[in-house]
């Protein structure tokens, strides 16, 4: 794996052979380093084939609410008009981030973006859309 951006809240890290982002959050929610992977992860898609996103929100405490309008205009339509085909998010067990998580659902809409409580059963699910053959992660 490549890894695109890391601070100590998060990482983001690209699978070229699945062509998946694999990311993760834990700890206190913290809106600027997320950003910055985030923002590094649209800057990547710029230049790379991503086909799907593993969000991997189980170790997070903490609400994102405020952040869900920026996902919902400014990462979102860019990476799916790059060819992100679906979106899993692995929930935390935090009530802050699990309302966080609702309301990002409610605010994508139609696009393929489930909620998985296992971190395999997302990953496997990416893997079915995308018929690929389950890559070492």
């Amino acid at each position: 794996m490549e890894i695109i951006k890391e601070n100590s809240f998060a990482k983001a890290e690209y699978d070229a052979g699945s062509s998946v982002i694999y990311s993760s959050y834990s700890g206190a929610v913290n809106i600027e380093k997320a950003l910055e992977v985030l923002e590094a992860q649209l800057v990547f898609a710029s230049k790379n084939n991503v086909r799907a996103i593993h969000a991997n929100l189980s170790k997070l405490t903490g609400t994102f609410t405020m952040i869900n309008e920026w996902l919902e205009k400014n990462f979102f339509p860019p990476m799916i008009e790059k060819g992100m085909e679906c979106h899993a998010l692995i929930v935390s067990s935090d009530i802050f981030s699990q309302f966080a998580i609702n309301d990002l659902v409610q605010r994508i809409g139609s696009f393929e973006l489930q909620t998985f409580g296992d971190y395999m059963k997302g990953k496997d699910w990416i893997l079915e859309k995308l018929g690929s053959v389950a890559a070492e992660s």
